[in-house]
């Protein structure tokens, strides 16, 4: 079979690709091309006969040798392909933008809330010192606080493509933060008895 000369490149000499509608290409046989790329990387030509409903499938062998339809749909495959890695490389830069603006307003909220916690602790420690009464802890939402300023800068972290996870320090101070309201208590009434026996 004689190989059309259009397909020297990928495209054609009239500036279209080559998976268009060629010069001199019968509108049957470029509609029956189009049937066939829209099979995907599965299309076969008797995939193509049955599809079609045709027991025969020989005139389709001959228009794809003529008209080359492998590399037609190899080089629309391609650009597929490529339009589609396009569209995926911009939603992946959307999303973690919008993720990277999550993880700051996390922060930010839980930096607004520990600080009117702070805040909250340093009027309780004068109220206490003016009646001459030990202060009882206030940790109501520092666990919910901590969650999610924690959970902020793992998202962050994340997004900078950082690790997440810092190797445990053997000589680590002592955290309150970690203690529950109870070990609280528990703490500041052992305080309160080690200061009166002194």
């Amino acid at each position: 079979m004689e190989q059309h000369p259009q397909f020297a490149a990928l495209v054609a000499s009239d500036g279209q690709a080559i998976w268009d509608k060629l010069k001199k290409e019968p509108a049957r046989a470029y509609a029956t091309f189009c049937q066939y790329r829209e099979m995907g990387a599965n299309r076969s030509i008797p995939g193509l006969a049955k599809l079609l409903g045709r027991k025969s499938y020989r005139r389709f062998l001959r228009w794809s040798v003529k008209w080359q339809w492998q590399k037609r749909c190899a080089a629309y495959d391609a650009e597929m392909d490529r339009r589609w890695r396009g569209s995926k490389a911009g939603e992946v830069e959307q999303t973690a933008k919008r993720h990277k603006a999550i993880a700051h307003l996390m922060q930010k909220i839980s930096m607004e809330e520990l600080n009117v916690w702070a805040s909250k602790i340093e009027a309780e420690k004068k109220e206490a010192e003016k009646e001459k009464r030990a202060r009882e802890p206030t940790i109501d939402n520092l666990t919910s606080l901590r969650l999610l300023g924690d959970r902020g800068v793992v998202l962050e972290r994340l997004i900078n493509g950082d690790p997440t996870e810092i190797g445990e320090n053997k000589d680590s101070t002592f955290d309150p933060s970690q203690l529950t309201t109870e070990e609280l208590r528990e703490l500041r009434r052992l305080q309160d008895k080690a200061k009166k026996g002194a």
